[in-house]
């Protein structure tokens, strides 16, 4: 099954267990690709149903096939990871989601701090690339992307357990007590660190702090470092 290979599907695309790939799935699958009738394939529909199929034939440029399996929350973690962002340079940020998508988490929420160089994202161009990365990694689930928020408003509609990586810390990630029944969320600051009063603001909304190491890291190896760390101990 690890070697099949995987597409997006609507759920409209799919009548009873009977599917037709879109325009777009079905040009990269037959030209990209080169599948062939008889292949099985895995569908994703980013809701969270990955489905076991066989292609049955390919006309008029659309492939066509039939649904052996259907599989609920297939590919995903058994535990909620929220990955909060400082926003960073376009291209870090985008390697960001690709690899926090790759690594299982469920949103991913942009947020604004003192020290961030940059305060907006493209968000249709970042729903592509977590589409892509959902795909080469076999997730049912595609993460959410939200407009970026200030740390502090995000803090006050946040209902989850918070945890963010600091230098200044002296306590590591895997020496807390998650539950694993609540939603984790794992804070990344920009590339200048959180300053004292986010820090304090962030201490006094309950947010845990650790660290990942001697080493001080980019943004996105720091959440790349995270996500492994919790995929290890609650994956």
């Amino acid at each position: 099954m690890t070697n099949f290979k995987s597409f997006f599907i609507e759920s409209s695309e799919i009548n009873d267990d009977q599917f037709k790939l879109n325009k777009k799935e079905s040009h990269h699958a037959k030209n990209v690709l080169r599948v062939r009738t008889g292949e099985s394939l895995i569908l994703l529909d980013g809701k969270g149903y990955g489905y076991i199929a066989k292609i049955k034939k390919i006309n008029n440029g659309f492939v066509y096939g039939k649904i052996l399996k259907k599989v609920e929350k297939f590919g995903e973690n058994k535990t909620l990871i929220n990955v909060v962002p400082a926003v960073i340079k376009r291209h870090r940020f985008e390697n960001l989601i690709e690899k926090a998508t790759e690594l299982g988490a469920k949103n991913i929420i942009p947020i604004i701090t003192d020290r961030c160089m940059k305060k907006t994202i493209n968000i249709s161009r970042c729903e592509k690339l977590i589409i892509s990365a959902a795909k080469q990694c076999n997730r049912s689930v595609f993460p959410s992307i939200s407009e970026p928020l200030k740390l502090k408003e995000w803090l006050k509609i946040n209902k989850g357990q918070c945890f963010a990586g600091s230098m200044k810390s002296h306590k590591k990630l895997s020496e807390y007590t998650v539950k694993k029944s609540k939603t984790i969320n794992i804070i990344i600051g920009p590339e200048g660190d959180f300053n004292k009063k986010e820090m304090n603001i962030m201490n006094n909304s309950g947010v845990k702090f650790y660290n990942l190491g001697i080493r001080k890291l980019r943004a996105e190896t720091a959440m790349h470092a995270s996500l492994s760390i919790l995929n290890e101990l609650y994956g």
